[in-house]
């Protein structure tokens, strides 16, 4: 039976739970409120990302988004690992002197260099740009792999992969409640989160904290690697 739990390490901080890990993704236009409704559910990390999706901005633009946020963060949830996803390596340093502990983005050498500079972990592909994360100094503890995360045969077989060879598997979850409401897929992308996480995934990147992290519990007290928060038996 493969354990649910999970021992990660960010930019020196160790991470351990009893399940897999939440990251928050934050994406919309107020981040404060973003973020403290994420801590507000459970989160375990959060991903700021620099260039909202579907939006365009100038390097001081992007700089006045990430850095006062990252800054924030660390003063009023001194507990909680930041990420920040950003595809320029002048925002990546400046958000690692604020105080960030992990980057994502494609493995381009130049953020490479600011994430092993800092010790950072870092996010990245599966198979050579991992290895070549690595490679370049960022510490293997905390390079954590994202595979396309598409629901079919072949999910749970290369995430048990993943794990077996002791890469950490990122999973981003799809499929979730809309701005209008919940709609029909969020119950198929809870689903995946608890398969997933059976199969040794050690976080996911959601915008559905409290769902998610509960399907992440539940996986975990059933593994038997933590106690249920409520223990009771239910008869139909």
């Amino acid at each position: 039976m493969r354990s649910a739990a999970v021992d990660l390490v960010f930019r020196g901080r160790r991470v351990i739970r009893d399940r897999a890990l939440v990251l928050a993704g934050i994406d919309g236009p107020d981040v404060r409120a973003a973020i403290g409704r994420a801590v507000a559910e459970g989160a375990d990390l959060i991903d700021l990302r620099g260039v909202p999706v579907g939006a365009d901005s100038t390097l001081e633009e992007e700089l006045d988004r990430v850095v006062p946020a990252v800054e924030w963060v660390r003063e009023t949830h001194p507990g909680l690992v930041i990420g920040v996803t950003t595809a320029r390596p002048e925002v990546a340093g400046r958000a690692c002197r604020a105080g960030a502990h992990l980057l994502s983005d494609r493995p381009d050498a130049a953020l490479l260099e600011v994430a092993a500079e800092f010790g950072t972990g870092y996010v990245c592909a599966p198979g050579e740009p991992a290895e070549r994360a690595a490679a370049r100094g960022v510490p293997r503890a905390g390079i954590l792999v994202a595979p396309a995360f598409d629901p079919g045969p072949e999910l749970l077989g290369q995430v048990r992969a993943l794990a077996d060879s002791d890469w950490p598997v990122l999973g981003t979850l799809s499929g979730e409640a809309s701005d209008a409401g919940v709609d029909d897929r969020l119950a198929g992308t809870l689903a995946v989160a608890a398969l997933a996480a059976r199969a040794g995934a050690a976080a996911f990147r959601t915008h559905r904290v409290r769902e998610v992290r509960h399907v992440l519990e539940m996986v975990a007290s059933i593994a038997g690697d933590r106690p249920p928060s409520r223990a009771e038996r239910w008869l139909a």
